[in-house]
C-alpha cells in the first residue's frame, strides 16, 4: 500500500515537472487566471 502510495506520488511530481517545462518552454502571453483552474 505504501508502495503504490509512494508511486503515485512520484508519478505526480514528474507530471508537475513536465508542465512546468512545458509552461516554461511556451512564450508566455498575457493570459486570464482561469489558466490556474483548469489543473
Amino acid at each position: 500500500m505504501l508502495d503504490l502510495k509512494v508511486h503515485r506520488k512520484f508519478n505526480t511530481l514528474k507530471f508537475c515537472a513536465k508542465f512546468i517545462n512545458l509552461a516554461k518552454a511556451i512564450p508566455p502571453k498575457p493570459r486570464p487566471p482561469a489558466k490556474h483552474r483548469k489543473i
